[in-house]
């Protein structure tokens, strides 16, 4: 019975201790077997006049997942996202499989989220100006990187973004921050009609003003047409944007069509664009067209 009541004294002493330096971190805890989530916030500023950026798609994931290359054909994925502004089922103007749909397909995807605004906490697109968050958490120690992407909606098919963007080397505290350049998808030709850009997009009404649905119960839309699976672009490439066309815009002087054949050649193609565009001068946008951040919260 001593023996007994020395050991039962023994353990009782060991668990004081024991919390004693559990207080004081001494002792493992939880924590030591379940480290807490790495949390990294993803803000992304619009750094145009007026080109909205519709909701904006971020895809955390490993090595294994890139959204497009620059000088390679585009994605289904992206030509929707670019032409329509289309980042998840029914949203931005329509329903289908978009951007994140086909992500979380990929092993390699981890999570995905879209950017919200810091004070209402919905999800939102960015005006001109403006900016939008979104805070991502993810077990701790994984190779992750980060893809973001949106489209600029007063073009035909531009879009913006980064792809397998290295974020694991940020320790808490840490941030990033890199300008973005705005790309051409290559889907669709530059026509910057109101009819093609999905900025202008606006839906049939009766004569009493009220929309007009389809037998599906779909809204018809009469302008602003998005996405169209054909690809009338002659590149069908995606590159780096050369800008849009206005109205507003000065051609400058005429070459001459014999002394300079193909700049007189540029020169009509430009001034076509020139004559059906939608767009006006706020609209026009140099590059970059974004700045990202990413900062690791914890």
């Amino acid at each position: 019975m001593r023996k007994q009541a020395r050991q039962f004294k023994k353990v009782g002493t060991f668990l004081v201790v024991c919390l004693l330096l559990a207080s004081l971190g001494g002792c493992g805890n939880q924590d030591d077997i379940y480290p807490p989530n790495a949390v990294y916030r993803v803000t992304v500023a619009n750094l145009t006049f007026n080109q909205y950026f519709p909701t904006v798609a971020v895809i955390m994931h490993t090595g294994g997942y890139q959204a497009w290359e620059v000088g390679q054909p585009a994605s289904e994925e992206i030509e929707r996202l670019a032409e329509g502004g289309q980042v998840v089922p029914g949203a931005n103007s329509g329903a289908g499989k978009w951007l994140l749909t086909e992500a979380v397909k990929n092993p390699a995807v981890v999570l995905t989220r879209l950017t919200l605004d810091p004070y209402s906490g919905l999800a939102t697109g960015i005006l001109g100006g403006g900016r939008a968050q979104v805070d991502l958490s993810v077990p701790p120690g994984g190779d992750y990187r980060l893809t973001v992407a949106t489209s600029l909606t007063f073009t035909n098919d531009g879009f913006t973004g980064v792809t397998d963007l290295a974020i694991a080397q940020l320790q808490p505290g840490e941030s990033l921050s890199q300008y973005v350049n705005a790309y051409d998808a290559g889907t669709e030709a530059n026509t910057e009609t109101e009819m093609t850009v999905p900025g202008f997009v606006a839906f049939a009404a009766d004569a009493n003003g009220s929309l007009v649905t389809d037998a599906q119960g779909n809204y018809i839309q009469s302008k602003g047409f998005g996405y169209d699976p054909v690809r009338d672009d002659v590149n069908d490439l995606i590159t780096i944007h050369a800008g849009v066309v206005t109205a507003d815009q000065p051609l400058g002087d005429e070459p001459d069509p014999v002394a300079l054949p193909e700049a007189y050649a540029a020169y009509l193609a430009k001034k076509q664009i020139k004559d059906q565009s939608a767009l006006n001068e706020t609209h026009r946008f140099l590059q970059p067209v974004a700045k990202l951040i990413v900062e690791r919260i914890s």
